[in-house]
């Protein structure tokens, strides 16, 4: 099969020989496309070229939480499968809230307290 493409003929079959995929992506011909990359996870762009960034790309934990990924279900453009993990003394989704954190020396004085009424 030959194809016109901007003055010249080219065998469609060419197009995945000259326009190779980068990181791993496979080249397959594409409708209305010459050609089109399918790129492994992580990685994004025409020849797969560009680093994809996920849910924890840029880290949307505060307070030093571990963003960790769940699964990798989008809701469109965004990762809906994240959980910051947080540092003690932090909780809510991104880490956002300080809670104190309990003194031992006033949880055993009233324990004491209590023990000797």
């Amino acid at each position: 099969m030959i194809k016109a493409v901007e003055g010249t003929k080219q065998k469609l079959s060419d197009y995945c020989e000259v326009n190779r995929c980068s990181n791993g992506g496979i080249c397959v011909m594409g409708a209305g496309e010459p050609f089109i990359c399918i790129c492994p996870d992580g990685f994004t762009g025409d020849t797969c070229n560009e680093t994809e960034t996920g849910p924890c790309n840029p880290n949307p934990c505060t307070n030093d939480g571990a963003c960790a990924v769940t699964g990798h279900r989008r809701r469109g453009d965004v990762f809906s499968e994240y959980v910051c993990r947080c540092q003690p003394g932090f909780d809510g989704v991104h880490c956002q809230n300080s809670k104190p954190l309990l003194n031992l020396s006033s949880v055993l004085d009233a324990v004491r307290a209590d023990y000797t009424r």
